[in-house]
């Protein structure tokens, strides 16, 4: 999958300011270091619309989950069931906030979420 995953998800490694290459994800992937999320279409499972990894990190007060990259096609199809997911996994792993560094847009599109500095953060 990975051939058809990695230009979906180079444009936001892309702007990591340097901290990652796109082998880079792949290795992180390799060593479960993070999760992959896919969206695939339900008829031709190898027609991938969108591509997110996570990460949990643990703060001294609480415990969060990262969305680390996104990247796809056709967002609004496959974006609130994403979220939801997520959100679900986040919860169900114990995680009390949800975090990640996005466009400012995406603020409109993930509900709940709110500016903090430069990031997105949601509480669950």
């Amino acid at each position: 999958m990975w051939p058809t995953i990695r230009p979906l998800l180079k444009p936001a490694v892309d702007c990591s300011n340097g901290c990652y290459e796109i082998d880079d994800v792949l290795e992180d992937l390799r060593f479960g270091k993070q999760e992959l999320w896919v969206d695939c279409e339900p008829e031709n499972t190898r027609q991938i619309n969108a591509a997110m990894t996570t990460m949990f990190d643990q703060y001294p007060r609480k415990k969060t989950l990262k969305v680390v990259f996104v990247g796809g096609r056709r967002m609004k199809k496959w974006l609130p069931e994403f979220i939801e997911l997520v959100e679900r996994y986040a919860q169900r792993n114990g995680a009390q906030m949800l975090e990640g560094f996005f466009r400012p847009g995406w603020a409109r599109v993930w509900p709940g979420a709110r500016i903090s500095g430069v990031g997105l953060v949601k509480d669950l």
